[in-house]
């Protein structure tokens, strides 16, 4: 099977194991609810600068857009015309997981995936995204994130040229396709247990599933968070440390 074929075949497994609906249907049956619509938020930068963080993104032009914790923590600004927005913040002491949202009145509606902020020596901002790969706001290396429901493996990271990475993921070597953008997604089987990749010249070791609910941690060189999605649903995030 081609690279290409595997990674359709495999994301829609990820997808389908995930037991959740995709961002597009979420939002699909949000558009449909009625007139007062809006674009959901999305941030694209986060820039940590000592003791704040600034994040950055789109969403609706004049919208109001919403970050949200679980515990009622709440951080908000408007978009311009333009629907550009920035939200700055006192970097956090603990880690904090926000959930984006455009607010129309009293209503709010989600944005994209979960944002993490993991302060520390190596900090970290990352949207973690229901069955796809993570986006990793900011620097890092070859390799931004690998994500895994313990049978599927997708591995996500950026080049500089246009030409596509070697990619290899045990004995096997791939070369994923990059977009306009630079970003590449590869996906493959495997990610239960542990596993050396390697991107170019660089070299990785994933820890493999993560325990659940544990809060992020740095394991085999990178942070490592696990989630559950409903149900029997489990998805591991691995971002490694780029220092």
């Amino acid at each position: 099977m081609s690279a290409k074929s595997m990674t359709a075949a495999a994301l829609v497994s990820l997808m389908a194991l995930s037991g959740c609906k995709s961002e597009a249907d979420q939002v699909g049956g949000q558009r449909s609810a009625g007139s007062d619509w809006q674009r959901p938020p999305t941030v694209e930068s986060a820039r940590w600068n000592g003791l704040r963080v600034a994040l950055s993104g789109v969403a609706e032009p004049s919208g109001r857009v919403v970050l949200s914790s679980a515990e009622g923590t709440v951080f908000a600004a408007n978009a311009d015309r333009d629907g550009k927005f920035t939200i700055e913040l006192d970097a956090p002491s603990t880690v904090i997981a926000l959930k984006p949202k455009a607010q129309v009145g009293q209503t709010f509606i989600d944005g994209q995936g979960v944002l993490y902020l993991v302060p520390g020596d190596a900090p970290l901002a990352v949207t973690v995204l229901d069955g796809k790969a993570s986006q990793r706001l900011g620097k890092s290396g070859p390799l931004d994130s690998v994500d895994t429901d313990g049978v599927v493996l997708i591995l996500s990271g950026r080049t500089t040229s246009n030409a596509a990475p070697k990619v290899r993921i045990g004995q096997e070597t791939y070369s994923p396709r990059p977009d306009r953008e630079g970003r590449w997604i590869l996906a493959a089987t495997g990610g239960a247990s542990a596993t050396d990749f390697a991107v170019g010249d660089r070299s990785y070791d994933f820890p493999g599933v993560g325990r659940l609910e544990s809060p992020p941690q740095i394991v085999g060189g990178g942070w490592l968070l696990t989630r559950n999605l409903g149900g029997k649903a489990v998805q591991t995030t691995w971002l490694p440390v780029d220092m």
